[in-house]
């Protein structure tokens, strides 16, 4: 069960502290950039393809009540946890962003 919400933590929070991990080795810009160009994609891929997957096995597919009903709604709970973590990292950008203002000017 502990290794579960350790996976689990580390799947929602893991790129958001990946972010925080660049800032504070590599800069703020770094980070930024980071996101821009490669977790934000990655994230809209996903949700997007999980999306279309869901609607697809939902209307087209169609949900029986024997084994595909439990495995639809983990599913929908997949595609949830993961919209959490594309929320946390991207609240996190943003924070790196306003901080990013607040930076000293390098020389």
């Amino acid at each position: 069960m502990i290794q579960a919400l350790l996976i689990l933590f580390l799947f929602v929070a893991g790129p958001g502290v990946l972010l925080i991990l660049c800032r504070m080795a590599i800069g703020t810009d770094f980070a930024i950039m980071l996101w821009r160009h490669a977790v934000r994609w990655i994230y809209a891929v996903l949700l997007l393809v999980g999306a279309a997957g869901l609607a697809h096995w939902g209307l087209v597919s169609g949900v029986a009540e024997t084994d595909t009903g439990p495995q639809y709604f983990m599913a929908l709970c997949l595609e949830f946890v993961t919209f959490l973590s594309a929320f946390i990292a991207w609240t996190i950008a943003n924070v790196l962003k306003r901080s990013r203002s607040r930076d000293p000017v390098h020389a």
